[in-house]
């Protein structure tokens, strides 16, 4: 690999990158629209991953970002509640205090804590006893969990929409599982994924060594991943009407 080549062409990767994220503020669909093509609000399902305190507002993993888009996320997730849909999985991080994932991430949502819950955003929203919460122990929302499960129990479902983050890590692995079950399993989901209620992180050169993380271009990273998520099947908007 040259440098200066792996450098212009890397400027044209990221300036069409950046013409498609600009795009999708002119890409939006309503949920009405949604459960119009989906045949019923039964038909539609909410999984949002780990919009959770331990990411929105306290500890560790924290993030602005994520704080941003829980409040977002609980508005849409209001009007669905209005519209009739009542399928909503929320996907957590409920970690061991010896989690193997600590030797690449600082110590987060361990269970039992008040980082493990849903953030208040969403534990305030009147539907709140509709939300099936399913645990996860790694970046995975498939791995020794019941999504899958919980999933095959609606065979009626075939829109899924998928917020949350962290966009380049669980909501990509999240996406991807859905489409690739969904390949495998010749299930015709259509996966939406509303780029106004997905967020990564920020880690700037400076904070990253102070905390021993690696740095963490958060609006490079989120860019790239949301046109991967494209790439791989899924149906990205800027947001829902």
């Amino acid at each position: 690999m040259e440098k200066n080549t792996f450098m212009r062409e890397g400027s044209l990767y990221l300036e069409h990158i950046f013409n498609f994220v600009e795009g999708l503020a002119n890409k939006r669909t309503s949920l009405e629209d949604i459960i119009a093509k989906a045949g019923g609000a039964n038909k539609v399902a909410f999984i949002s991953v780990d919009i959770v305190k331990g990411f929105c507002s306290q500890g560790s993993m924290a993030s602005d970002r994520m704080k941003a888009i829980a409040a977002q996320a609980a508005k849409t997730l209001m009007k669905a509640g209005k519209l009739g849909i009542e399928n909503f999985i929320f996907t957590c991080d409920q970690h061991e205090k010896d989690s193997i994932e600590f030797l690449t991430w600082p110590p987060h949502c361990i269970k039992g804590t008040a980082e493990s819950e849903l953030d208040d955003d969403l534990l305030e929203l009147p539907i709140k006893d509709k939300f099936k919460i399913v645990p996860k122990s790694s970046i995975s929302s498939f791995v020794d969990t019941e999504l899958i499960d919980l999933l095959e129990e609606k065979p009626e479902i075939n829109s899924i929409i998928v917020m949350g983050g962290v966009t380049d890590l669980c909501l990509y692995h999240l996406v991807a599982g859905l489409r690739f079950y969904a390949s495998a399993r010749h299930k015709n989901w259509r996966v939406i994924v509303p780029a106004d209620c997905v967020a990564t992180f920020d880690c700037d050169y400076a904070t990253s060594q102070k905390i021993g993380l690696e740095p963490h271009y958060g609006d490079l990273f989120q860019s790239i991943f949301l046109e991967q998520i494209k790439n791989i099947g899924a149906e990205v908007m800027g947001g829902l009407l």
